[in-house]
């Protein structure tokens, strides 16, 4: 690594399963992201894909390949990353309004020729891109674009810039061997300066969604109907004691199921020190930070 690569800013662990003939092989991979790299112009980015090599003794960590397919100056492509957990799909962030989805293959590895998702109402400055997760077969992706203006509310609204970093959200899915934009979401309760968007996490099934806002400290959940084949806000989650600053819903992660939540609120100032149901009531530690989990 070289100064302001920003080596490990993302990254993905994750199995992937192959069958040559009558041999299955179980390859262990380890994805990291490199946003400040610079490749052909400075801060284009660089993911590096590498497998535990079962084959040598002792065994070890060895690179497969690395992937940087843009010369665009700030891209930063690896800012945001995740690998679906059959190992087979990887999804890529830019801080430059784009999305690289990768499929493997057992001829070429990871396809030279990534598929690039945008969304429909793109503009610079969305950050859409910025996180980015996948379900575990690889055809549900989900995007956030945190500084997103529209103040539209719920799902596949009107396009403006009337809020400004209100926040999206985008579902995409790959159907019939092509990928799309299957929804565009916003809050219920849209208002500027939320940055509704800014973490994302999808189920397994790719079914449920959650949804970060850390600027009104809130979590917004939607679930797929697939008879009516939209999204429908279900909850929205907040903690107990939500104070201007704490935020809550700046990182999220979910069970495999959907049912369950872990949420960082790396603000959060209460001076508590345990596992608690019921958490002090106080400011008196700033920036201690807290999580929770529901």
């Amino acid at each position: 690594s070289l100064a302001d690569d920003q080596f490990g800013h993302s990254v993905a662990l994750g199995e992937m399963t192959t069958t040559t003939g009558t041999t299955t092989t179980i390859t262990t991979l380890l994805i990291v992201g490199a946003m400040g790299r610079d490749y052909g112009a400075i801060d284009t980015g660089t993911v590096y894909i590498y497998y535990w090599d079962t084959t040598v003794s002792p065994e070890v960590w060895n690179m497969q390949t690395t992937l940087n397919p843009t010369t665009d100056p700030g891209a930063n492509f690896g800012v945001s990353l995740d690998l679906s957990e059959d190992g087979k799909t990887l999804v890529v962030g830019t801080n430059k309004e784009k999305v690289y989805v990768y499929k493997y293959n057992e001829t070429d590895l990871w396809s030279a020729t990534p598929t690039i998702l945008a969304a429909t109402n793109n503009e610079v400055g969305d950050l859409f891109g910025s996180v980015v997760a996948v379900n575990e077969t690889g055809n549900t992706i989900i995007v956030g674009a945190k500084e997103e203006d529209s103040s539209s509310i719920g799902i596949n609204g009107s396009d403006n810039n009337a809020a400004t970093q209100s926040g999206a959200a985008y579902v995409f899915k790959f159907e019939n061997t092509i990928w799309s934009q299957h929804s565009y979401i916003k809050a219920s309760d849209t208002a500027t300066g939320n940055r509704f968007g800014t973490a994302v996490e999808i189920n397994d099934q790719g079914n449920i969604v959650s949804i970060g806002s850390p600027d009104n400290n809130k979590i917004y959940s939607f679930e797929f109907n697939s008879a009516t084949d939209s999204w429908t806000q279900t909850a929205t989650v907040q903690p107990p004691f939500p104070d201007t600053g704490d935020n809550f819903g700046g990182v999220i992660s979910m069970s495999s199921d959907g049912r369950g939540l872990i949420v960082g609120a790396s603000g959060e100032r209460s001076n508590g020190e345990t596992i608690a149901g019921n958490p002090q009531e106080n400011n008196d530690s700033l920036d201690a930070g807290a999580a929770f989990l529901f």
